[in-house]
């Protein structure tokens, strides 16, 4: 028997990290005639609803998109708290970083079946993922490889390009991980 699939038309996707990744996602989203909303540290200059609780967005959300950057501003920043905030037919999604979801409090909500599942690509302790994600039959995991293509490598490339010039010119970069 195949099981029917649910149509993205009319779902909510909420979206943690409206930077480029995110608007990315948004504008993609909002092509599938999907209801786009986000939550971030500050409003921004798009159309899309802007929802600054994030167990809010967590509870209105059919899926779950976290396109937020890493650090110790966002380290578990989706904790038990916002999983339990979510729908039990909902998705989480992560793009991100591993270390901003709490992975136990996931593992749990996979496991109880509180929410429908999950997608990660990013893990706490790459390469070495919990084992328990794996004996689980509602969550995809995939290596992070978001920038596997050649467009993406070749802009890379440049970025690293420029930054040392402008360090070796001005003596700063344009992008630093400092």
């Amino acid at each position: 028997q195949i099981e029917l699939s649910s149509s993205l038309t009319g779902k909510n996707i909420g979206i943690v990290g409206m930077g480029d990744i995110g608007l990315a996602i948004a504008k993609r989203a909002e092509a599938l005639s999907m209801i786009v909303k986000y939550y971030g540290p500050n409003k921004k200059k798009n159309k899309f609803k802007y929802i600054k609780n994030l167990e809010k967005l967590a509870n209105v959300s059919d899926y779950l998109v976290v396109a937020c950057k890493g650090g110790k501003e966002t380290t578990k920043i989706i904790n038990s708290k916002v999983i339990k905030s979510m729908n039990k037919n909902s998705f989480l999604i992560n793009i991100s970083r591993g270390s901003v979801i709490d992975e136990i409090a996931l593992i749990n909500a996979l496991k109880n079946k509180t929410i429908k599942g999950a997608a990660l690509d990013v893990f706490r302790n790459e390469p070495n993922i919990d084992i328990r994600f794996r004996k689980l039959n509602n969550v995809l995991l995939s290596p992070h490889q978001g920038s596997g293509t050649i467009e993406t490598r070749e802009k890379m490339a440049k970025v690293s390009n420029r930054n040392i010039y402008n360090f070796f010119r001005n003596k700063k970069p344009i992008n630093s991980v400092l």
